[in-house]
């Protein structure tokens, strides 16, 4: 009987444990629990714990709801709370919780408004394998348009033909509802795959055929503040999507270059 009194002791402190109490407070608590009504002296005398730490501790215990205190006499007792009152704390927790996170969008959006103006920043980086490269572009098609449409308006790089030719789904649903009054520059190698999409999609996409001694092998999309380097002519298939202002300024000031020389060289 005793063994088992001791069994399910250790199993109820490492319940409480993973309720968030620490050691101190699960010796305190379970004390209090014991003898229902208790003065810090004699608690900490049943204990072992030292006054002082008895008295930090009990607070604890007091702000989440499982102790309370009689201060009515002379002596002040710790007495302990209804059993139920460990689900009440939890649930006050969860509405700390869920205030917390509506804090921290309303902080995150604010400092992102700082950071558009920050001087550096540290750039963001995701490598997206094979088997969430499909997903990827659909779920993130409406960010990158969002920081196209706020730089400049314009969807630059360079896609190579075997993307046109493994993508061509999402080529069509992205050209059913791109924005309005967004402008697209791109270079590519001569092939059947780009031609066949350049006559599916709108006027506003403009593709250069660039000469054929330059072959290239991925892709790569300078949309606003996103720089994306796409591999599909090879395997493993991979995506990184870089974010950094600084970096998606110079590749697009490149890839502007680039295309205004073979303007002038028509």
């Amino acid at each position: 009987m005793i063994w088992l009194m001791s069994v399910n002791n250790n199993n109820l402190e490492a319940l409480l444990i993973k309720l968030g109490f620490g050691p101190k407070e699960v010796d305190l608590y379970l004390a209090i629990q014991k003898h229902g009504k208790i003065t810090p002296a004699q608690l900490a005398q049943a204990t072992g714990i030292n006054r002082t730490t008895v008295y930090s501790t009990a607070k604890e215990l007091i702000k989440r709801g499982v102790v309370t205190e009689d201060l009515g006499g002379k002596q002040r007792f710790l007495i302990a709370s209804p059993v139920d009152s460990l689900a009440s704390a939890v649930r006050r927790e969860q509405k700390e919780l869920d205030s917390k996170k509506e804090l921290v969008n309303e902080a995150m959006k604010a400092l992102e408004e700082v950071a558009k103006d920050a001087e550096y920043s540290i750039p963001k980086i995701q490598f997206i394998t094979e088997d969430k490269l499909e997903d990827f572009l659909y779920s993130r098609t409406p960010t990158w348009n969002k920081s196209i449409m706020e730089v400049d308006g314009t969807y630059l790089g360079f896609q190579e033909q075997a993307f046109a030719e493994q993508y061509a789904d999402w080529i069509k649903w992205y050209w059913s509802d791109y924005p309005k009054g967004m402008k697209f520059n791109l270079l590519s190698n001569d092939s059947e795959a780009e031609k066949n999409v350049a006559s599916r999609t709108s006027p506003d996409r403009k593709i250069t055929f660039w000469k054929d001694s330059v072959k290239f092998t991925a892709t790569t999309w300078v949309m606003g503040d996103y720089v994306v380097m796409f591999v599909t002519s090879s395997k493993p298939q991979y995506l990184v999507e870089i974010h950094d202002k600084v970096f998606a300024q110079n590749q697009r000031e490149l890839f502007k270059a680039i295309l205004e020389d073979i303007d002038n060289r028509k």
